[in-house]
C-alpha cells in the first residue's frame, strides 16, 4: 500500500488490499509514465541523463539541457 496516501500508486484512488497497486494497475502506471515522457525512447534518454548526473559525469547545466531537449520534441 502507498504509505503516503494508502491509495493505489497509479492514481486511480482505489485502496489496494495488498501492495502498492490494485491488480493490473502497476502496468497502467508504467504506461502513464511512458506517455508522460513521450515514449519509451524518451524515458530511456531521460533516465540516462539523470544517471549521468548522479554519477557525476555531467553537471546541472547539462542535466537541464538534457531535460529541455526531451521537452522540445
Amino acid at each position: 500500500m502507498n504509505t503516503e496516501t494508502g491509495k493505489c500508486k497509479c492514481g486511480c484512488g482505489a485502496v489496494p488490499e495488498l501492495g502498492d497497486y490494485i491488480p493490473g494497475h502497476d502496468l497502467r502506471h508504467r504506461n502513464q509514465l511512458i506517455d508522460r515522457a513521450g515514449g519509451v525512447d524518451e524515458l530511456t534518454e531521460l533516465l540516462n541523463v539523470v544517471d549521468a548526473y548522479m554519477a557525476g559525469e555531467i553537471g546541472e547545466s547539462e542535466l537541464a539541457k538534457g531535460i529541455r531537449r526531451l521537452r522540445v520534441r
